[in-house]
């Protein structure tokens, strides 16, 4: 298994799914009903880099793209919720910046459900954090419906 980087309020980031959650992963990314918020910005990153695709080896999930190599694919887990998939974000290096290609997160999680507390912020910020660690890479880029948010890397530690 992967470390788990932990986040706060019961929430970590693990670069490792196990096989038997790839059901869950297809509803989350397939079957979300949250997804029509994102749509035209999923349907350019879909013809760009590829539909995400589940795929199993060894036991272990892997979202593969067929347009792009070297991408990353990061799940967001709940402690307090028997270590449950809560969320997931698909990245890939694109010269100074990480973008994000695709994310997903369950209804159940988002901040208006959590009393204020944001596990998407989370996964940002955690995003952030790999990207401090990566000589070059200053921000992280992130299409949202129409719009390209970049968010800035604060300096390295």
């Amino acid at each position: 298994m992967s470390a788990q980087v932990p986040l706060g309020a019961g929430y970590f980031l693990t670069s490792e799914l196990e096989s038997g959650a790839a059901a869950e992963l297809e509803k989350l990314f397939y079957f979300n009903p949250n997804q029509w918020k994102i749509r035209p910005s999923l349907e350019v990153a879909i013809q760009k880099y590829g539909t995400p695709q589940i795929a199993v080896s060894h036991g272990a999930i892997q979202m593969l793209l067929e347009k792009i190599q070297g991408h990353q694919t990061l799940f967001l887990r709940c402690h307090a919720r028997g270590d449950q998939l809560a969320g997931a974000i698909v990245y890939v290096r694109e010269r100074e910046a990480l973008r994000v290609l695709f994310f997903a997160l369950k209804p159940e999680h988002t901040m208006k459900t959590l009393n204020g507390v944001n596990p998407l912020a989370m996964m940002f910020e955690a995003l952030q954090g790999i990207g401090r660690r990566i000589a070059g890479v200053n921000s992280i880029v992130c299409a949202v419906g129409r719009k390209e948010i970049r968010l800035p890397i604060p300096d390295r530690l």
